[in-house]
């Protein structure tokens, strides 16, 4: 039987300051760092059928607004 590889990780960022990745909120337009954003899990959606996590685009204060 074929082991299933590792869940694939896909962070999408707007700068990189001073070794810290910020993101662009598209909903406040805030840049904010991306520990502000949460992650997702897309069941099976890689090439080979991983997982792909990836971050939310709003950031959490957005979504809880």
């Amino acid at each position: 039987m074929a082991q299933k590889l590792a869940a694939i990780l896909k962070i999408q960022v707007d700068e990189l300051r001073d070794g810290l990745l910020y993101r662009r909120c598209p909903n406040c337009g805030e840049l904010k760092e991306i520990n502000e954003f949460g992650l997702r899990t897309f069941k099976e959606a890689g090439d080979d059928g991983q997982d792909v996590i990836r971050n939310q685009s709003w950031c959490r204060d957005c979504r809880t607004r």
